[in-house]
């Protein structure tokens, strides 16, 4: 059974012959009479194509759908999942089969994702990540398999939200969160949340499995328009301690036999800021604190078991990444030392060393700078004050998932510049010709870039944040191993 809506119709007919061949599948498959095997096509093949084809069916096509078959075989589809978010459709693949004697397709040859059996069956949709992957036909069975009636095919099936037993799942309003479950004793939940909205083909797989022996996980909470970006580990006192720029402070809580339980929040909303990390040993909290101006000099504030400020310690400009030494003597912290928007205002980055060897309360701190550092020759440094460049340069290149891609180029120069005078050729892959480009990439014309703005080009696909910020859009950005260049004066 291919991903078909499968109508049968039952015809009474006078003639004895029909019901004596329909109860002898092995000699006739069902017809009245026993079809030799055909050396241009599969038994499957031939079936398909004779449903497809008949006059019945075609009599049907405006009232059914067709799923034609681009991810393998399937077999009871269970209830699935309509998605919350945009009404995108799963169907589950419930009944779990163990080995090739546990399904009835006639072609058991093994199966490679992206391709289909080795003996025939096409199934070309495939899966990043998975394709090539060669495995047994049964084991291409058990999966979410996203499906299309507009289209009449299967999407392709869910390899990275795991083979099981499906019964339903739910996708979030927030068109990132999944929440599976399987029909099964013993059972587990399962829970996927993608990296891009909408985009289920990367993100992370999470189980919950109610065998506590083996598998302990637990998910507290789920909170929109929020993240707590590190998280640190009280041994001591059976906690976790999480940043939380929802509500601008760190979330506390208490987490034993594997059961996580909201305890409190330490309020930093004075502040102005979200906390950039927390670090904990021997039961003392280290937070890392931005000043309400982030080219200030920032904070760290140490708390005890009962959440009270013990110390608050002046370190350099914007700290982020805080740790403990391992014997527990000293906190060090990286201090980014970010600029303002127009560069008016550039702290240097440092790192502080905080003494606590005599106690909290005695804590002392020393900064390590980088002034009087030579550089290589050829290191360049970005960021410069704004007007100090001489000309234009490429500040900024990214590549998320998907089509999540961009290239900013930043005007230091003092003046607006325009754009008509430079382009942005590329190679693919490595250069037929080491030092030229293979296409020529103008700007369009009349485009501009003022003093101490950027000028960005996206990929039209991109996520809506980023062609919010995008000046131009442009479809062919490196797949990760293409080459750009920003020239001047022609190639």
């Amino acid at each position: 059974i291919m991903y078909y809506t499968i109508l049968v119709i039952f015809m009474q007919k006078k003639s004895s012959q029909y019901y004596s061949n329909l109860a002898t599948p092995v000699k006739s498959r069902g017809r009245i009479y026993y079809e030799p095997i055909s050396s241009l096509r599969t038994p499957h093949q031939r079936d398909r194509d004779r449903v497809i084809h008949s006059t019945a069916f075609r009599r049907l096509k405006h009232k059914t759908q067709v799923f034609v078959n681009t991810t393998g075989e399937t077999g009871m589809n269970c209830g699935g999942i309509v998605s919350l978010a945009d009404g995108r459709i799963w169907t589950a693949e419930e009944w779990f089969r163990y080995s090739n004697e546990d399904i009835a397709d006639r072609d058991t040859s093994d199966f490679i994702i992206g391709q289909g059996t080795v003996d025939g069956q096409l199934s070309p949709a495939g899966f990043p990540g998975f394709n090539g992957e060669q495995i047994k036909k049964f084991q291409n069975y058990n999966y979410m398999t996203e499906i299309d009636p507009r289209q009449a095919k299967a999407v392709r099936k869910q390899y990275n939200w795991g083979r099981q037993a499906f019964e339903g799942g739910v996708v979030l309003p927030d068109n990132k969160t999944v929440y599976l479950g399987v029909d099964n004793t013993p059972g587990f939940f399962s829970k996927f949340i993608a990296d891009t909205e909408g985009d289920f083909t990367q993100g992370t797989t999470y189980v919950y499995r109610h065998n506590d022996s083996n598998l302990k996980l637990n998910h507290f909470s789920s909170e929109l328009s929020t993240f707590g970006e590190i998280s640190a580990y009280d041994e001591v006192n059976n906690r976790i301690y999480s940043t939380n720029s929802g509500i601008i402070g760190v979330s506390v809580f208490s987490l034993v036999d594997g059961i996580i339980t909201k305890l409190t929040t330490i309020d930093l909303s004075s502040y102005g800021f979200a906390p950039n990390s927390v670090a904990v040993q021997n039961g003392i909290l280290a937070v890392a604190m931005p000043a309400t101006t982030k080219t200030d000099n920032g904070f760290i504030l140490f708390y005890d078991k009962d959440y009270t400020l013990l110390n608050t310690v002046t370190v350099g400009a914007l700290p982020d990444m805080v740790t403990f030494s391992p014997d527990g003597k000293f906190v060090i912290v990286a201090n980014e030392g970010e600029p303002n928007d127009d560069y008016t205002v550039d702290p240097e980055g440092s790192v502080s060393v905080i003494d606590i060897s005599n106690g909290i309360a005695s804590a002392s701190v020393a900064n390590a700078s980088f002034a009087g550092v030579t550089l290589p020759a050829g290191v360049r440094v970005f960021g410069q004050s704004k007007g100090s460049a001489t000309d234009l340069f490429i500040s900024e290149y990214a590549e998320g998932s998907s089509y999540n891609k961009y290239l900013e180029i930043y005007n230091g120069t003092g003046s607006t510049v325009n754009l008509e005078d430079y382009a942005f050729p590329n190679v693919g892959n490595d250069p037929s010709v080491v030092g030229e480009y293979e296409f020529w990439n103008d700007f369009p014309v009349g485009a501009t870039v003022a003093d101490g703005d950027v000028y960005i080009i996206a990929d039209a696909r991109a996520d809506s944040l980023i062609l919010a910020e995008a000046n131009y859009t442009f479809n062919f950005l490196s797949n990760g191993d293409d080459g750009f260049a920003l020239v001047k004066g022609g190639s």
